[in-house]
């Protein structure tokens, strides 16, 4: 860290167009409305997680496989399915 540094600025670029922040410094700026998206949003989370702590990838492929057959289950209110997720998650 820089001299000087202060968790109450600005997210900074990363290489590749990457930005650090903290969690509470940034919001969600688009909505999860449906399983494409939620996939999509997972798989790229997934990802990162993996690159840090790799011995998850079965947990993780798991819950992606729960919350699909949930998609699956609910297909005419996937808002339920989008708010279990979230839910678990917090």
């Amino acid at each position: 860290m820089d001299w000087g540094f202060s968790h109450n600025d600005d997210a900074k670029d990363f290489a590749g167009g990457f930005l650090l922040v903290w969690k509470d410094q940034c919001s969600a700026r688009k909505v999860v409305r449906n399983e494409a998206e939620w996939a999509w949003v997972f798989q790229a989370w997934k990802t990162g997680i993996i690159l840090l702590i790799p011995h998850h990838l079965d947990e993780l492929n798991t819950y992606q496989d729960m919350v699909i057959e949930l998609f699956c289950a609910t297909p005419y209110d996937l808002f339920v399915v989008i708010n279990v997720d979230g839910e678990a998650r917090d």
